[in-house]
Order: C-alpha cells, then structure tokens, then sequence
C-alpha cells in the first residue's frame, strides 16, 4: 500500500516544485517506509530524506535505517536528522535489549535496562544516544520523572516531573 501527500511547495525563481511524502506499508497496514523529496512520474525517485523500518511479527522495530541525502535537493539539518543503520534485540518479555549500529556491530553508548515491573529506566537520549537518560515511577508503575541531564538529581534544569488524578490520567509536568 503506497500513501502519497503534499507536504510543502517551495520557490525557486518562479518555478514551483511539488514535495511530497510518500509512505509504504506492508501487508498488515504498518509503515515500513517514508521518503521526501520530488514527486517525480508516479514515484519519489532520489528522496532527500528517507526511513525505514523492519518490523517483527509483534509491530517492534527489530532495524531502523534513516537517511538523509543531497540526491534530491538540499540534505536536512543532519544534527537533527542523521543518517543511521540499527537493529534492536528483545527478549521474551518484549524489552529491547541492545541497539547496534549495523555497519560496525557495535552497541549504541547507552542501552535500555528495566525494573522488576517492566518499567523502563534507563535508556539513550534522542539524538545522543551515547548519554542515558533516567526514569522514575510511582507504586501504580506510572512515570512520575525523568532526569534528562543524567546526574541522578531530579530537580535541577532539563528534568521532568509528572503529577496524576485519582483516575491515573497525567494532569501535569514541569520541568525544573
């Protein structure tokens, strides 16, 4: 199944280029690929950016590949948009265990580690992926903070907290 959209219209001396996105899934409806770039005779032919996912049988992303190229006009801010290759690996109970690069097999500097409950605790940075970051919850098992700048002190700048209702529905977060 092939999704096209118009995403943007840009001016180049008065010529005007139609951008758009195009979205595959497979079978089950699941995205398993996304490309910008010039929409071209039915297709996206050299996309400016490109991502793709290799889904297991339970939707989790086993391989992400994201690609950030100058094929297809300017590249995207690549501190925002890097180009990357990396598998995941999960255990029984649906964790992820381990994030690698593919091209070099090497573990990405931080890695997902898990509490009794299955709570998530530690896990790589968006964007930074060698700089954990560290989550905290409450006894019903919902987060209640975040230590973004990965100093184990919960109320100093970048950090979250979050508040909840009676009926467990988040009513508030700030951040110190």
């Amino acid at each position: 199944m092939t999704v096209f959209a118009d995403h943007f219209r840009s001016h180049n001396s008065c010529k005007h280029k139609l951008r758009r996105v195009r979205a595959l899934k497979d079978g089950l409806n699941r995205l398993t690929t996304w490309k910008l770039g010039t929409y071209s005779g039915g297709s996206i032919a050299s996309p400016r950016f490109q991502q793709t996912w290799a889904l297991d049988s339970l939707g989790n992303w086993r391989g992400h590949t994201q690609t950030n190229s100058t094929s297809g006009g300017t590249a995207l801010n690549t501190t925002a948009f890097p180009t990357f290759d990396r598998t995941r690996a999960g255990n029984a109970v649906n964790e992820i265990t381990s994030i690698k690069t593919t091209s070099t097999g090497v573990n990405v500097g931080s890695q997902p580690s898990y509490d009794a409950a299955g709570n998530m605790t530690a896990g790589p940075k968006t964007g930074d992926e060698d700089t954990s970051i560290y989550f905290k919850y409450d006894a019903w098992n919902r987060q209640a903070s975040l230590d973004a700048n990965n100093d184990g002190d919960l109320f100093d700048t970048g950090d979250w907290q979050y508040e909840y209702d009676g009926m467990g529905r988040r009513i508030s977060k700030w951040q110190d």
